[in-house]
């Protein structure tokens, strides 16, 4: 019987290379047969938009900044920050907006859920004179709303970033349940994924070009379909998680007492599921107060005990040389922020992550 014999894979063929004056002429080419409206439809990569510095929004809270970008914050583009119910969602939106105003950024707001707080708002150190606030009824107002106002802004200034905060996705209906004639009874199963969809699609690359971060708030659901693992869902389809750079989950650990057993917060836990611009499943704690918000030095000695900047011995911890106290740590990060703060950018960069 004859036996079959294949011949040796040799392995990949090597050339001599691309000749840069061979690729740039294609590329020139291509543009010269295929432009729209005066723009490149081919370039290579460090001539390109990518190459360009990327835009970030931090959060005045530098854990979370280190767990979503190695210390840079939320980039821009499409953000999804979901949650149960009292998880301090737009707590957290509150104190991006007002580290944007800080920056010079443009920032506004489409409040469907109709829950800002005024007082709340002042407190975490939103400008309230140069908040833009505009009244959506559904999601069709919101794409109109924010395209005209990324042209107004471009018109007259092209560089400076802007801040959107939708709160919330879950409350923003489409205009075929406002327009339905048998009111509630009206069925509208699909039509707002649908519309999600169109929306996320037609909206990527106008918020990357125009420098445009837009952090939207999202509910989370149970889904009684499903049979197995997690029953968790969000509202409004699958396309907010399929266009987000950054998806963070926000979950309460526990509720937070003082010393006479009344309830006065909660310690809430930030959790990275999806980034393309930092690591993936990256978390921090960090304990709010009710009608004070989030506490930030607490967050930041809660991230640098896990991370190994503030070195325990026994039940102590030191900054270097300096014993550090939880409770008067406050007044220390007021002296040290700047030396904190670096070194836990350093333990959440890229390069000591591949170390």
């Amino acid at each position: 019987m004859a036996i079959l014999r294949f011949p040796r894979y040799p392995g990949p063929q090597r050339y001599k290379g691309v000749k840069d004056s061979v690729l740039l002429g294609v590329v020139e080419a291509i543009n010269r047969k295929l432009n729209k409206d005066q723009q490149e439809v081919v370039s290579v990569l460090q001539n390109s938009v990518f190459s360009q510095p990327q835009v970030y929004v931090p959060s005045g809270i530098i854990s979370v900044d280190c767990v979503v970008c190695y210390g840079l914050g939320f980039p821009s583009g499409i953000v999804e920050i979901f949650g149960p119910e009292g998880t301090f969602k737009t707590g957290l939106l509150e104190n991006i907006l007002a580290e944007a105003q800080q920056l010079g950024y443009y920032a506004g707001v489409f409040p469907t859920e109709y829950s800002l707080d005024y007082n709340r708002m002042k407190r975490v150190g939103v400008d309230v004179s140069r908040l833009m606030i505009f009244d959506p009824e559904t999601i069709e107002d919101i794409y109109d709303q924010l395209k005209e106002a990324v042209r107004q802004i471009r018109a007259k200034d092209k560089t400076t970033p802007i801040v959107f905060g939708w709160d919330s996705v879950a409350a923003t209906p489409t205009s075929t349940e406002l327009d339905a004639k048998d009111g509630l009874a009206s069925s509208d199963m699909g039509k707002s994924g649908l519309q999600m969809s169109r929306f996320f699609r037609r909206m990527v690359k106008f918020l990357r070009d125009n420098r445009v971060c837009l952090i939207c708030i999202n509910q989370t659901r149970t889904d009684l379909g499903k049979m197995w693992g997690s029953k968790e869902t969000t509202y409004g389809g699958k396309a907010l998680k399929f266009y987000s750079w950054v998806r963070c989950r926000m979950v309460k650990i526990k509720t937070l007492k003082n010393g006479g057993g009344e309830k006065i917060g909660a310690l809430i836990q930030l959790e990275t599921v999806k980034n393309k611009v930092g690591l993936n499943e990256q978390s921090c704690r960090f304990p709010v107060l009710w009608g004070r918000g989030i506490d930030k030095p607490m967050a930041v000695f809660e991230y640098a005990v896990d991370k190994g900047v503030f070195e325990k011995r026994k039940s102590a911890f030191y900054f270097g040389k300096d014993l550090v106290m939880r409770k008067s740590f406050g007044k220390y990060y007021m002296r040290h922020s700047e030396e904190i703060n670096t070194a836990l950018r350093k333990v959440s960069s890229l390069e000591e992550s591949d170390a």
